[in-house]
């Protein structure tokens, strides 16, 4: 099935959607972690405050914000969060573009495509306009 070849006319393809965004925002929750933890222990003033606040202030609610916005989507919700997680991994994907970071911009366009077909399954399941599913014609 295609990124974009989700049937959202179903309960079925709109949970599928969202779903596959929740598991897109868990990769980027993980990969945000990893570079958070490889920051900090390649930075040579690893001991230094401000370099622990900072990477507090930056990895941290990035991380935590990928993290509930995936467990939003397990549920079928979580349009907010979701619109959030996208605009920040659009800013990730400018950087990586800018910084011509092939792989890195690679990993994020992906990212992105999963994160945005997990809102618009999210969305489909908040506005409940599905056709009949083929469970329900038979019962």
């Amino acid at each position: 099935m295609g990124f974009f070849k989700i049937d959202l006319t179903t309960r079925y393809g709109a949970e599928s959607a969202a779903r596959s965004g929740s598991l897109g925002r868990f990769i980027a929750a993980g990969l945000t972690a990893l570079t958070g933890i490889y920051a900090f222990v390649t930075n040579p003033a690893v001991g230094d405050m401000v370099f622990a606040l900072g990477f507090g202030f930056v990895f941290f609610p990035q991380f935590l914000l990928f993290l509930m916005a995936g467990f939003r989507l397990r549920a079928g919700k979580g349009l907010v969060l979701g619109g959030a997680a996208i605009v920040l991994l659009i800013a990730e994907t400018v950087s990586q573009l800018v910084t011509f970071g092939f792989l890195g911009l690679l990993i994020r366009l992906a990212l992105l495509i999963s994160l945005i077909e997990g809102v618009r399954g999210a969305w489909a399941l908040r506005h409940d306009r599905f056709a009949e599913d083929v469970a329900d014609v038979f019962t």
